[in-house]
């Protein structure tokens, strides 16, 4: 088992030590930290053998490691947890997080390194555990320290782990995520950025104060035009949880062979450390790091969403107590959708244009009958919806619907279709990324359309994409 020399002594960051951590998973014995590799596989034991030595307790069950899967790789978190020894301490957390994983090796076998990206968050985030573990005393809340995995490949580490918290019921516990990458050029950028801090209250006060009495520079910014919406905090933001995405920026030669232990400023990471140790012993006490009810665009719902859609349908009369119903043929749905989000619980209703056609039986012993109908309509929807709080998730809706028939086309004139139909609607919705949703819809009319066959009704279902303005 690889192990990690610790400092002599834990009373305050040593930049050697720092130094060592960075050199280490730098090494070429870790082959680049490809997520689902042995390189990685190793850098994990070494960091393991770190954090078991300065004692980080399991979050979940009695070890450190948190296994999951993804499209058949096998990765794994390092998690664990601080314990506050105050009387008055919370029942809530704070998740610091930092990714260990990087792409592994070029076409041509070269490797990469990955020393900003980010074996210095990861030494950051050690050196941050490592105080925290030492002034238990100064903590109002539990910490969790939070090693991801799978980061390059997609955010899986951070988005099992969340995913996880939520099965255990701690999820609404979580006052704060930060996340630490790249923070291994603070003398060239001259800053540390501190991206959504607006989701905190107070924040430019508690973050700026302590800055200056670490004698670091940073810069406050929100979430709204940066690229670092695509880092560990996205699965917690997405959630309603306040995260601050920590970083010195993107001046350093990150997902390039480049990116060597060797350009790493140690002098200013050992700065942020500190910075970081004293603001996390600061945030979780009560009264501080309180979620100001703002996200970015990215991360929260609006109220109100309206948007244009588009899509195919398909119907058919379905004969109450008999096998008999039509054959379905494809029709066209088209329409302006508008949905109102309160919180897990949504409305939707809107204006579409149905354009649906069919072919029947005339009776029960014409089966083989080519006669068809087709209809065209406008339909308005009042669909009621639970969805997840997530913006990202599905939901799940139905309720009643009004059409108002304009024309119909029928080569049976037994078959009657009301000017005025009504029905119910169940409805399935999945956010596709950016402005863009997916409905499901399956529509059955409660009104009789075939004179001699009481129980006969219009059904009809659609998939279409919505465009949101």
């Amino acid at each position: 088992m690889e192990q990690c020399s610790l400092p002599d002594t834990l009373d305050s960051f040593r930049i050697d030590s720092l130094g060592q951590i960075v050199y280490r998973l730098c090494s070429e014995q870790f082959a680049g930290r490809q997520a689902g590799t042995a390189g990685a596989a190793a850098a994990r034991e070494y960091l393991l053998s770190c954090y078991r030595g300065i004692g980080l307790e399991p979050l979940f069950g009695d070890s450190l490691q948190f296994r999951f899967s993804r499209y058949g790789t096998v990765c794994s978190d390092i998690v664990g947890v601080i314990r506050p020894l105050r009387e008055d301490a919370e029942d809530r957390y704070i998740v610091l997080g930092a990714h260990y994983d990087h792409l592994g090796r070029d076409r041509d076998g070269k490797m990469y390194p990955g020393a900003d990206d980010n074996a210095s968050g990861s030494a950051a985030l050690f050196g941050i555990a490592s105080y925290l573990m030492q002034n238990r005393d100064k903590l109002g809340c539990n910490v969790i320290i939070a090693a991801f995995d799978a980061e390059e490949i997609g955010l899986y580490g951070s988005e099992a782990l969340m995913q996880k918290l939520e099965e255990e019921g701690l999820a609404d516990k979580i006052k704060l995520m930060a996340s630490i990458d790249m923070v291994g050029w603070y003398a060239v950028s001259g800053y540390l950025r501190l991206e959504g801090s607006s989701t905190l209250r107070n924040s430019k006060q508690i973050l700026g104060e302590l800055a200056e009495s670490h004698g670091i520079r940073i810069r406050l910014k929100g979430f709204e035009d940066s690229v670092f919406t695509a880092t560990d905090t996205d699965a917690f933001a997405r959630n309603g949880i306040p995260t601050l995405a920590v970083t010195t920026g993107l001046k350093s030669p990150y997902h390039k062979t480049g990116d060597l232990p060797e350009l790493i400023d140690y002098k200013g990471l050992d700065m942020i450390t500190g910075y970081l140790g004293d603001l996390a012993a600061k945030l979780s006490s009560r009264g501080f790091g309180e979620a100001s009810g703002r996200l970015s665009a990215k991360h929260r719902r609006p109220v109100f969403q309206a948007g244009i859609s588009l899509g195919a349908s398909n119907s058919m009369i379905l004969y109450k107590g008999s096998s008999i119903r039509t054959t379905s043929r494809y029709g066209l749905e088209a329409g302006l959708e508008m949905k109102l989000n309160l919180g897990r619980f949504a409305l939707v209703s809107g204006l579409g244009y149905d354009y649906l056609t069919s072919g029947f039986p005339a009776s029960e012993d014409m089966l083989g009958s080519s006669a068809r109908y087709s209809h065209h309509a406008l339909r308005v929807p009042l669909v009621f919806g639970f969805q997840g709080r997530n913006p990202g998730s599905c939901m799940l809706g139905a309720g009643p619907y009004l059409t108002r028939v304009l024309a119909t086309g029928a080569d049976v004139p037994e078959l009657d279709f009301r000017k005025w139909q009504y029905g119910y609607t169940i409805s399935f919705c999945q956010p596709l990324g950016g402005k863009l949703l997916m409905n499901v819809n399956i529509n059955r009319s409660l009104v009789d359309v075939y004179k001699s066959r009481p129980g006969s009704r219009l059904s009809n279902s659609d998939i279409t994409f919505v465009y949101l303005f």
